[in-house]
């Protein structure tokens, strides 16, 4: 039992430490503030500390299960994070065309309505438009869609292309730019509802893969419930040895090769 305590302490710990020096979000209504503290000499000794703790509670084996739990725990919590922030970018982006199109057709002229537009998009997307508001201020309106292209590469930042060729466009030709704004925001925003709905359909095989990958790890401690021993057994002997480097190689292609499919068929999508 206080080995357990033990062992569950010194998982909250790696974690706490895996997750420190990520930094702090604060969002209020159209505010989006981004406080990053440098915090990677804490993260190392928490980390080191963590580890040795486990070692100490569990031993080489149990620290190294706990480890190995709470790093893929702490990596698929970055991931989703990653895939949260990238929405929230490609959905601010269709955000930004509705209120550069609104701007233009208020009368605004086309530099002005594109620094109007872009100092109400939050953070992610205000942080790739700097070098072009920067260039939009000093007037020089035939540059920008050089420097919205350049910004393009941003994550989720990909419907600038768009917005930059429509610029071109307007500025060489005079045209109206509000429609073809427009019908950018309704491009990007169908994008958005495609990648919505083919998530929807894959949610079902994405758990059905996560639960298969997780499922030698149940047998190993329905085992060891049951006095079995199979830890003893994978780790004291060469044909345990064998059995754990296999199974581990089998699983782990099993997920790599799930994920593939599921990404092409998200990409297809």
């Amino acid at each position: 039992m206080n080995e357990a305590i033990l062992g569950s302490a010194a998982a909250a710990g790696i974690a706490a430490a895996s997750v420190i020096g990520s930094g702090a979000r604060v969002r209020w209504r159209r505010f989006d503030v981004r406080v990053v503290v440098d915090r990677r000499p804490r993260l190392v000794v928490a980390a080191l500390g963590s580890c040795a703790f486990a070692v100490g509670a569990l031993g080489l084996l149990g620290a190294l299960a706990v480890i190995a739990v709470v790093t893929v725990g702490v990596a698929i919590a970055g991931r989703t994070r990653r895939a949260k922030l990238l929405d929230e970018t490609r959905a601010a982006m269709v955000d930004l065309c509705r209120a550069m199109a609104a701007e233009l057709r208020a009368g605004q002229p086309l530099a002005g309505a594109f620094t109007a537009a872009a100092r109400g998009a939050p953070l992610p997307v205000a942080e790739a438009l700097r070098p072009a508001v920067a260039v939009s201020r000093r007037g020089d309106a035939a540059d920008l869609a050089e420097v919205l292209r350049a910004a393009a590469r941003a994550p989720g930042c990909a419907g600038l292309r768009s917005i930059a060729a429509c610029w071109q466009v307007a500025t060489s030709s005079g045209s109206t730019l509000a429609p073809a704004i427009d019908r950018v925001g309704d491009a990007l925003q169908d994008d958005i509802d495609l990648r919505r709905d083919v998530g929807s359909l894959l949610a079902g095989p994405r758990t059905t893969m996560r639960l298969l990958a997780v499922l030698p790890a149940v047998g190993l401690l329905l085992g060891t419930a049951i006095g079995a021993r199979p830890l003893s057994f994978l780790v004291s002997s060469p044909a345990g040895w064998g059995c754990l480097i296999g199974a581990l190689l089998f699983d782990a292609a099993g997920i790599g090769w799930s994920r593939r499919i599921a990404a092409r068929a998200a990409r297809v999508g």
